[in-house]
């Protein structure tokens, strides 16, 4: 399957017609269906992954890591892998087989690894790639077991909480069809980040405390829900 025969298929399972995503990117009517080739200019790619909200990576190769809010998280897990390894900056750099000065950029979140540097550190520390990503943390449990991280359970309860915010954007995205991130740098607010939720006129935002609140209201109501709903087995 190549870039072109992907994104028809994203736009598919949307409802959203290609004529559509051609004319919010200023592309001609048609252009996608004319690429015989199957592939994308790298700058188009890029346009359209970020229209679409997954990795380039996924629609050139079709192998799925993140989703670009979910990368957003990818940073700050780093951290908190690092820190409970007690290696410094550097150690665990080598380790994965990367310089310092490049893995200290993924650390900071002024870059994002590519697939091979991702698999190296997820290969090299034993943590899956989505789990490092904020996706699966769930993994984290049997992770430990195996070599000894988050044994105080201290780290691990807050990555779990970085993780809970990552479903709280995916479940808005289901429901609103759009989430945009917007970098301290761009955000007026006080907090880390910002969320452009929604699309055209019905767009609006959301703080970092914003998404923590629901994450906190999901987990506080939720098991309540499950009791009310939750059926016993027959013995």
């Amino acid at each position: 399957m190549n870039s072109v025969e992907r994104v028809k298929i994203i736009c598919k399972q949307r409802s959203l017609p290609l004529s559509k995503l051609e004319k919010d990117l200023g592309y001609a009517n048609g252009y996608i269906s004319q690429l015989k080739k199957g592939t994308f200019p790298a700058d188009r790619l890029y346009q359209i992954a970020k229209y679409l909200n997954v990795s380039t990576d996924y629609l050139a190769t079709g192998e799925t890591v993140a989703e670009v809010s979910e990368l957003n998280e990818l940073h700050e897990n780093l951290q908190i892998l690092r820190k409970s390894t007690n290696l410094s900056e550097k150690e665990f750099a080598e380790k994965a087989d990367l310089t310092e000065r490049r893995y200290i950029s993924f650390e900071t979140g002024n870059r994002k690894p590519n697939l091979n540097e991702l698999q190296r550190i997820s290969s090299t520390y034993s943590v899956p790639k989505k789990v490092l990503c904020g996706i699966s943390i769930l993994d984290y449990p049997s992770i430990a077991h195996t070599n000894g991280i988050f044994e105080d359970n201290t780290n691990y309860h807050e990555l779990l909480k970085r993780a809970g915010k990552v479903y709280i954007v995916k479940i808005l995205k289901i429901l609103y069809w759009n989430v945009e991130t917007v970098p301290s740098s761009e955000s007026n607010n006080a907090s880390p980040q910002s969320y452009i939720i929604g699309t055209g006129d019905d767009k609006f935002t959301l703080s970092e405390e914003d998404i923590v609140a629901l994450y906190n209201s999901v987990t506080a109501f939720l098991p309540a829900i499950i009791d009310r709903l939750k059926q016993p087995l027959d013995s």
